[in-house]
């Protein structure tokens, strides 16, 4: 009943007037959305109706409310999501559309950042192609480049999307690794807040921890610079995780320097090193 109202007022000539009932209703489906995995009425196929009616309502429509109340439903299932929830997400054609939503709204582009945040944590390879066919690279990253308010558009979501989706393509990993990127980073490192830097740092680490011996002059670019140095910052952070995970790229990474790491081209490793066994101690 709560998806044949949806619908019906959807469908309305005027559906401007009707987004207060669509408020409502889709309050609704996100609170019975909180009882997946809890209560066995409530079920994948209802998950997948939900999906459904706001990909609808989403549709060309890129200064609509509910877009933020999609964005909640999805924070209620971040939990509980499973391919299958992804595969919803895809076969509905949300990305195409929040993909727009960043290209084009005014209002909402935070959300679509939440969204490729979210989806780009569970995605598999498969998925990421499909995701490539029409997410560009050189538009994402200037976009990241060119925003000035930290409130309408998130660089901590945007660092988590590029953090996700390096490990899939090594076209990512050198335009991340560009001048004009790596530039941008350092000014996160130095004017951004905590949270800027934590997020440019975890997408520096996860630059490295995506490089191959193919992509061997990737890293000694990063390390020929300060930029590392600056970014050992991160270790500030009480996340043992994060702590761990940067132990293992140091640990892969400085065996494959070892034998390229004199010379003028890398004249901030030795400083890099001096300084790492400084936060070692």
């Amino acid at each position: 009943e709560f998806c044949e109202l949806f619908q019906f007022y959807l469908e309305k000539p005027n559906v401007n007037q009707s987004f207060h009932v669509l408020m409502i209703i889709s309050s609704a489906f996100n609170n019975i959305s909180r009882y997946f995995n809890v209560d066995e009425n409530v079920t994948i196929e209802m998950i997948e109706k939900i999906i459904e009616l706001y990909s609808f309502a989403l549709e060309d429509n890129f200064e609509n409310k509910l877009i933020s109340r999609f964005t909640d439903f999805l924070q209620i299932l971040k939990d509980k999501t499973n391919k299958t929830i992804i595969s919803l997400l895809f076969e509905y054609k949300l990305p195409l559309e929040f993909y727009q939503i960043l290209l084009n709204s005014q209002s909402f582009k935070n959300n679509s950042l939440y969204f490729f945040a979210f989806i780009t944590k569970f995605i598999d390879e498969k998925d990421f192609l499909l995701l490539k066919e029409f997410f560009d690279y050189k538009t994402f990253l200037d976009l990241m480049i060119d925003s000035k308010n930290p409130s309408s558009f998130k660089l901590s979501y945007a660092f988590l999307i590029l953090e996700n989706m390096m490990k899939y393509d090594i076209e990512l990993l050198e335009m991340v690794a560009s001048d004009d990127f790596l530039i941008f980073i350092m000014k996160c490192f130095n004017d951004g807040e905590f949270i800027i830097k934590y997020s440019a740092g975890r997408c520096l680490f996860s630059a490295l921890s995506a490089a191959t011996i193919q992509s061997l002059e990737v890293i000694k670019k990063l390390f020929s610079s300060e930029i590392m140095l600056i970014a050992l910052d991160i270790f500030e952070t009480d996340t043992p995780d994060l702590i761990i995970q940067i132990l293992r790229v140091f640990d892969c990474l400085l065996s494959r320097l070892r034998d390229v790491a004199d010379g003028d081209e890398m004249e901030f490793y030795e400083l890099f090193e001096e300084r790492f066994l400084q936060i070692l101690d």
